[in-house]
């Protein structure tokens, strides 16, 4: 709705336009009426209208007064000239003042008012759309680089007091992702229409919110209030581009100059969205206290870079789903996570570049993107596929029925596992499957199986969280003597050495501490 305040001396004139045309039907609000300049300034400091229609020749102060004085205040409201044949020599001082619209007292009818009310309409319209692009762009300009711009940060919003500053980030949008946020945009100011609040695109997926809070709302009515919108604004992003959508809710901004502080802390809260699946909404409350790194994160890891190191896929996977998404999600420390990225992507190099293999950096690289704009669940699935491709770039020179054996060793080694089943399913004799996997192997298939228990029983030795009689039968012995002996040829320590030294080790460690 446009205000529009009418100044005339003339009580008669003045009603009679009051009363020429529904004015709410139109898209007008009318303002109380002033008897003259003076009365108009007065009541236009009061209500601040879009579009005022003004007498040029009033007592106390005219109308072309009035205008200068408005004009003095930086406001970019339109005005209409009522004027008379006489007065035109009046009407042409208006020119200095940016007016250029008259109507004539005595011809001025509904069809010629919401004419020019029409045409100051879109002349609002146009320079707000120029104003907001300008601030927008000065917004985004300071957010990214940081520069105080000419005009300050005084005048980036429309309102001054309190405002609250959110991040929201878009899951991934199909075509033109700029052109969606325009659509996204223009969607959501109209749906959202009862809130006062400036937007501003970061990049093709991310924008910034600066979103006005009543002064009179206490803290809980504020809190359900940001809600709200947030809720509002998830509903239109569901309903027009389809996309999940997190959000990080920031501080209060009481000063605009506060705002890039705002906005970076509203940044780090939203970082916490990579422990959630689809839509989140987060705020301060969200980010854990500080903690040291969890015992049982780091013996995961230790074991997950065996693994990953001996080539054990048929558990990291299993592992790996049990840092990311049991682990970390349960820690929700960011610092936590990306510690176990780097340590991870540092083995899958490591490894890569001992057996000079190919370059694995834009998947590595893809791994730490996907920790900062993706979720743990993503990151399983980005360190699962570097690692078949490591494990592909390791075994070229098997052929695919090795390949098919290696893999069903290691996915069956708790049970009993003999060549004898292995040639039936793979339809192959049990001579040729024997020499084909020593020829290519470089061991025997007997000696491969045991290498890959022993693999497995020091990994869950060295946990500490199991006796030698439990290992034994994780990893396919019936009996411990049999497995304990097996054990000492392939480490040359017995186990039940080798989980007192974890035991005397972890021992240690309290006492330090």
């Amino acid at each position: 709705m446009y205000k529009v305040l009418i100044v005339e001396d003339n009580d008669i004139i003045r009603e009679d336009i009051e009363h020429l045309i529904d004015w709410t039907k139109h898209g007008y609000k009318l303002v109380t009426g002033a008897k003259n300049g003076e009365e108009g300034l007065a009541m236009f400091h009061r209500y601040n209208p879009d579009i005022v229609i003004t007498d040029i020749k009033m007592p106390v102060m005219s109308g072309l007064e009035m205008i200068d004085q408005i004009r003095k205040t930086g406001s970019h409201a339109q005005f209409i000239l009522l004027t008379a044949y006489e007065e035109f020599e009046y009407a042409k001082k208006a020119l200095y003042l940016d007016v250029h619209s008259y109507v004539l007292k005595h011809e001025v009818d509904d069809e010629i008012l919401l004419c020019e009310l029409e045409k100051q309409k879109a002349a609002l319209n146009k320079e707000r759309n120029m104003g907001r692009i300008t601030k927008s762009m000065s917004l985004k300009e300071y957010l990214t680089r940081g520069d105080i711009v000419s005009q300050g940060v005084d005048n980036f919003f429309r309102w001054h007091g309190r405002s609250i500053v959110m991040v929201v980030e878009l899951g991934e949008i199909p075509g033109n992702g700029l052109t969606a946020y325009k659509r996204l945009k223009e969607t959501t100011e109209a749906m959202l229409s009862e809130y006062e609040f400036e937007s501003v695109d970061i990049g093709a997926r991310e924008y910034v919110i600066f979103l006005k809070v009543p002064e009179s709302l206490s803290e809980a009515r504020s809190r359900d209030f940001v809600r709200a919108f947030v809720k509002k604004q998830q509903d239109a992003f569901s309903k027009i581009l389809e996309v999940n959508t997190a959000v990080g809710i920031g501080p209060y901004i009481f000063h605009t100059d506060k705002i890039l502080d705002g906005y970076k802390v509203a940044k780090k809260i939203l970082r916490q969205k990579v422990f959630y699946k689809g839509d989140c909404v987060l705020d301060i409350q969200d980010i854990p206290p500080g903690h040291g790194k969890a015992e049982e994160v780091r013996e995961l890891i230790k074991a997950i870079k065996q693994n990953i190191s001996g080539m054990n896929r048929d558990v990291l996977h299993k592992q790996l789903l049990a840092l990311f998404t049991d682990l970390l999600v349960q820690y929700k420390s960011v610092e936590l996570l990306d510690e176990c990225v780097h340590e991870l992507i540092y083995t899958l190099a490591n490894v890569h570049n001992q057996n000079g293999l190919e370059n694995l950096h834009d998947r590595l690289d893809n791994i730490i993107l996907c920790s900062r704009s993706g979720n743990v669940y993503e990151l399983v699935e980005l360190y699962n596929e570097a690692i078949g491709k490591l494990e592909a770039a390791l075994m070229p020179q098997y052929s695919k029925k090795i390949r098919d054996i290696i893999k069903y060793i290691h996915e069956h080694y708790q049970e009993e596992v003999n060549l004898s089943d292995l040639s039936r399913k793979l339809d192959i004799s049990v001579i040729y499957i024997s020499q084909l996997f020593k020829r290519e192997v470089g061991m025997n298939f007997s000696s491969y199986l045991t290498k890959v228990r022993m693999d497995k029983a020091v990994e869950l030795l060295e946990t500490g969280n199991y006796k030698v009689y439990e290992v034994s039968e994780m990893v396919g012995y019936q009996t411990i003597q049999y497995f304990s002996k097996m054990f000492k040829k392939e480490t040359g320590k017995m186990p039940s050495d080798f989980g007192r030294s974890i035991w005397r080790s972890k021992d240690e460690k309290r006492n330090v501490l």
